[in-house]
């Protein structure tokens, strides 16, 4: 895997000079995706495998569906370190992270951070709107 990162971050930095960003061309994380993938297929070649398939025979779009997957996951972990930093020990955070992350009982939570029910509920819903908020900037930010 780190080899594959190593061609991934390679490929970038040798692109990088001459890179000019061009929307009609695509996307960065579609640029990513394929250097990506063409690193994996180098290093692995034939032993590199998708739900048991050879990548190289997997279809295109199951492919571009599991990045897209594994993109968003990546932007949502961003986001929530990202509020983590902000909120850092609040009880609205940690309310948060114990009933919506950790999908502790909202009683157990009120309980253990001394606050009603209500508050946790009222946290899991101001967090999951600035965290959607956080993560539709990512995704703005990143083209």
């Amino acid at each position: 895997m780190e080899d594959i990162v190593g061609d991934v971050m390679a490929a970038f930095f040798s692109a990088s000079s001459d890179f000019a960003y061009d929307p009609a061309r695509g996307r960065f994380r579609g640029w990513l995706k394929t250097v990506t993938v063409r690193a994996a297929l180098r290093r692995a070649g034939k032993n590199l495998r998708c739900g048991g398939v050879p990548l190289a025979d997997v279809p295109e779009p199951a492919v571009e569906a599991l990045w897209n997957d594994v993109w968003e996951q990546e932007l949502v972990a961003r986001a929530l370190a990202i509020l983590g930093q902000e909120l850092g020990q609040s009880v609205a955070f940690r309310a948060f992270e114990a009933y919506v992350l950790r999908e502790r009982a909202a009683d157990a939570v009120a309980a253990d951070l001394g606050v009603s029910v209500e508050t946790v509920y009222q946290a899991k819903t101001r967090l999951t709107r600035r965290l959607r908020e956080t993560v539709a900037k990512l995704r703005a930010a990143d083209g």
